[in-house]
């Protein structure tokens, strides 16, 4: 489960074709042709939950020239800490990898990155990603969730992530593929443009 390459090609229903992050770990995916803002989700994220509640979460990042990443927003409202091989609620999580189990990603809109810091500044352009970091969440709850500001009025200010912990082999996010809907057309070139109003 330490090889890189497993997280490469279709994502399948195998629980084993995946590379392992490890606790806390994490991998950066380059894709030659960028992925795009397009209507909807932009790209999926594959993890091998083998059923519904046994989650093992990361948060999402990316960005154009791979020193400059964005996160995604995401929230948490698992309650309490959650066992070794205890369930997570899906209906509690949003904007995470590894919210559904094997054979179903969790996908990512770029549009809900638009007022980032980072975009509007133009170090990330939602038109031109060509790294997307999956970032293991070890869910002992001292990480805290990245809420947006209606999650944050809705649920409270950031709160903490559990997952199942401690793990052991195996422990971490399970990287099966990154599944593109949205990519640059062939020949993409990225020109700079300004617009007053």
């Amino acid at each position: 489960w330490q090889t890189p390459n497993k997280a490469l090609g279709p994502a399948t229903d195998d629980v084993m074709d995946v590379v392992c992050l490890g606790n806390g770990g994490r991998i950066t995916m380059t894709f030659d042709r960028p992925i795009r803002d397009g209507e909807g989700w932009d790209f999926a994220v594959f993890e091998n939950a083998m059923n519904d509640t046994f989650l093992e979460l990361a948060f999402v990042e990316v960005s154009t020239d791979g020193i400059n990443f964005v996160r995604f927003d995401n929230c948490s409202l698992t309650p309490s800490p959650v066992s070794a091989f205890g369930a997570v609620e899906p209906s509690n999580l949003t904007g995470f990898a590894g919210k559904y189990k094997v054979g179903f990603g969790f996908g990512f809109d770029l549009a809900t990155l638009a007022e980032k810091p980072e975009v509007i500044s133009g170090l990330v352009a939602l038109n031109n990603i060509r790294y997307v970091r999956i970032v293991d969440i070890v869910g002992d709850g001292n990480t805290n969730d990245n809420r947006s500001l209606a999650w944050r009025t809705a649920y409270g200010p950031n709160g903490p992530v559990y997952d199942p912990t401690p793990t052991s082999g195996s422990g971490g996010f399970d990287l099966e593929a990154v599944g593109v809907r949205h990519l640059a057309e062939p020949g993409f070139q990225l020109n700079r443009t300004q617009l007053n109003v």
